[in-house]
């Protein structure tokens, strides 16, 4: 039979019409192939077995023809098949059986969930771990403020509340009282935190916390580098900001004495 044969197995996406003289046998191998295809994306996506084919009638059927052509035509049904069977397997959803499809939402689901809840785990993380402010960085002017009230009060340290040591509380007391008196505008954003854990060391420790834009800046005034001063930076795994208590600034400011 003659007529016009539309052929869509192009890699590109032209569409081409051929018009020439299509027999009987031409449609047959085509629609062997797309059987053939049919038949390979269930067993591949569940919804058969290989125990299945053996009483299956259309494979039966299929075997039977597939055994009287001549290797020409076998050639032809091959690269129908693969053509075919590349177009279907690109759905292989439609080829589950009902469990498996079942399962296959179900583990697409929990991957969702997972990535979810991955998310609200580091977005958590972030609000508990604020380093700098949010805008991801310390401006230029700050940074210099913090580093030269570091330098200028580790000169001028001492035993604050007399129990005959200089720690971090002494550090701390005197952070507060220079920048207060070199920045008497900005006393308002600076503060004394306590952190007190006992996950890592039975960790307790007193700091200086600078808000700026929403966040906060973390500072050590005891760091061995004052230009250096982010308590992550000078304690690693032991300082948890999820363990810092705050409100309590003029309570430690009352602990010196002189």
């Amino acid at each position: 039979m003659s007529g016009v044969y539309f052929d869509n197995f192009d890699s590109d996406d032209d569409m081409r019409f051929v018009y020439r003289q299509e027999t009987f046998d031409d449609l047959a191998i085509r629609e062997l192939a797309k059987s053939r295809a049919m038949c390979m994306c269930r067993l591949q996506f569940g919804r058969c077995t290989l125990k299945d084919c053996d009483r299956c009638n259309t494979w039966l059927r299929f075997k039977e023809c597939h055994n009287q052509l001549d290797d020409y035509n076998r050639t032809r049904i091959s690269n129908y098949i693969t053509r075919y069977y590349t177009r279907f397997s690109s759905t292989p959803e439609i080829w589950m059986s009902y469990r498996r499809l079942v399962r296959h939402v179900l583990t697409w689901l929990a991957m969702l969930f997972f990535v979810i809840a991955l998310m609200a785990g580091f977005i958590f993380y972030v609000d508990r771990w604020p380093q700098a402010s949010p805008s991801g960085g310390i401006p230029k002017d700050l940074d210099q403020k913090i580093v030269y009230c570091m330098k200028y009060a580790q000169q001028r340290v001492y035993d604050r509340n007399l129990d005959q040591k200089v720690n971090c509380i002494d550090y701390t007391i005197t952070f507060k009282e220079q920048w207060d008196a070199m920045y008497p505008k900005q006393k308002s954003i600076c503060f004394i935190i306590r952190n007190k854990s006992s996950h890592y060391k039975k960790f307790h420790h007193l700091f200086i916390g600078i808000y700026y834009m929403g966040g906060y800046i973390f500072v050590e005034p005891w760091a061995a580098d004052p230009e250096r001063y982010l308590m992550i930076e000078n304690w690693d795994r032991r300082y948890d900001p999820k363990y810092n208590i705050y409100g309590e600034t003029e309570k430690w400011m009352k602990e010196k004495i002189w």
